[in-house]
């Protein structure tokens, strides 16, 4: 497991998370102890991770002393491209296409909704936004670029993209969308439903969304 200790810095190191360093533990290191946590889903997912008195090595370092917050945003940055999830919207927006394709109200179509045929060409659109922006951090660093603002603003971007897609999906489906994907009348294998759950703590994994919103990166 990767993580960040301090080396005490001296009055001469500036700023203050110069003296954060990055480490590699071995999870069978007496004193660590991690607890999941269970979300919506009922899905393992994320998890607390306690160290008490915890030794590593000297040789545990990882990259530079004095340098791990750079590394580690730097990481961030990596994770933070998200060119697979425009992809995994895509699947969900042209599912949510399908079945207003094939949905029918009393004496009409779902698809004959002008209202509803905008918000769904405006899920396109905002993820064809958010496909551009991946390329164009892909790009960057083909380029040998740093993407740092550019990561960030994609990440917050895609957050409230994919809550924006759940709200609308589960309106469309209706009781349908509230069904689990073992129940036969389940849309997509109640793709959507999952997603409305999970997204809530999309805003939290990888950084807080109000965060991103004050500060860069």
């Amino acid at each position: 497991m990767p993580t960040t200790a301090g080396w005490a810095p001296g009055p001469t190191l500036s700023p203050k998370h110069r003296g954060i360093s990055m480490f590699i533990i071995d999870m069978k290191t007496p004193g660590i102890t991690v607890r999941p946590l269970i979300n919506l889903l009922n899905c393992h997912s994320f998890n607390e991770v306690f160290l008490d008195d915890v030794r590593v090595p000297k040789d545990a370092l990882v990259g530079e002393r004095n340098n791990g917050w750079y590394q580690l945003a730097m990481a961030l940055d990596y994770e933070r491209s998200l060119i697979g999830t425009a992809a995994a919207n895509q699947r969900l927006i042209d599912e949510l296409i399908d079945y207003v394709k094939e949905a029918r109200r009393p004496g009409t179509s779902a698809a004959d909704d002008l209202l509803l045929r905008d918000e769904l060409a405006a899920l396109v659109v905002e993820n064809e936004v958010l496909r551009s922006m991946c390329y164009r951090i892909a790009w960057m660093y083909t380029k040998g670029q740093h993407p740092s603002y550019e990561s960030s603003m994609s990440l917050l971007f895609a957050s409230d993209l994919l809550r924006h897609i759940a709200r609308v999906g589960m309106r469309v489906l209706g009781p349908y969308g509230e069904l689990g994907p073992d129940s036969k009348l389940a849309v997509a294998k109640a793709r959507m439903m999952r997603t409305y759950l999970s997204c809530l703590s999309i805003g939290v994994g990888g950084a807080r969304t109000r965060s991103k919103r004050t500060s860069w990166p």
